[in-house]
């Protein structure tokens, strides 16, 4: 089920955000590492858009792979309208995921 968006009030895009289910670079992200690192937030925002379902969804889906992660739960970058907002830490760097689902 994806659901759309609005942006922000202020914001000049008239693109509606649209909700993804979970980081899907998982995987990619484990291929050439021991664990991966996810930053998902525990604050009121991401909590109100079920970030703890996310959490668990992510904790079950690395089960399910038999991938070993390490979920750490962050402070917010300050666009609560993007919440919950997945990072996950790349060889490259953080790939950020916004309004991601706990569908699992």
């Amino acid at each position: 089920m994806n659901t759309s968006l609005s942006q922000p009030p202020g914001s000049s895009v008239d693109t509606p955000v649209t909700r993804h289910a979970a980081a899907p670079s998982l995987a990619d992200a484990s291929a050439n590492a021991d664990s991966v690192t996810i930053y998902l937030p525990p604050h009121a925002a991401a909590l109100a858009m079920d970030a703890d379902a996310v959490a668990q969804a992510i904790e079950l889906e690395a089960h399910r792979r038999h991938l070993t992660i390490k979920l750490v739960r962050n402070g917010s970058r300050g666009m609560l309208w993007l919440e919950p907002l997945a990072e996950i830490v790349t060889p490259s760097g953080r790939i950020a995921y916004g309004a991601v689902l706990g569908e699992h």
